[in-house]
């Protein structure tokens, strides 16, 4: 699957990733746990999977990015900052972004902390 095609399954996979799920639901009532109910099982492993595919594109796009800042290859970084909506800024700014969403972490939130170190503090 090509990465523009992976990033369209990512964002329509991402609403449902962010669906209400509590300890506390009465749809898990009297279940063991949460994930074997079949509505918060299932948000769960989107979950999971929506992490672990989104942290290794952005390790893919981490190289692709340097490398295509090496050359001078504005289209190739161009499309990686629109695939994660940080075309525009600057490209340490990309490169902190990416670093975030590698480790699994929110890019979008990690990018505010690095530009305004203040407010996080």
């Amino acid at each position: 699957m090509s990465a523009a095609l992976t990033f369209e399954v990512l964002r329509a996979l991402k609403p449902f990733t962010e669906q209400h799920v509590a300890e506390n639901a009465i749809c898990h009532a009297g279940l063991t746990t949460m994930e074997e109910c079949s509505r918060c099982g299932q948000i769960l492993r989107a979950r999971a999977v929506h992490q672990k595919v989104t942290a290794q594109l952005a390790i893919a796009d981490q190289v692709t990015y340097a490398v295509a800042m090496r050359r001078n290859d504005l289209h190739a970084c161009t499309a990686i900052e629109r695939r994660w909506d940080l075309f525009g800024e600057n490209p340490e700014t990309v490169s902190v972004g990416l670093a975030a969403a590698a480790a699994g972490r929110d890019h979008l939130a990690a990018v505010a902390a690095h530009l305004n170190p203040e407010v996080t503090s």
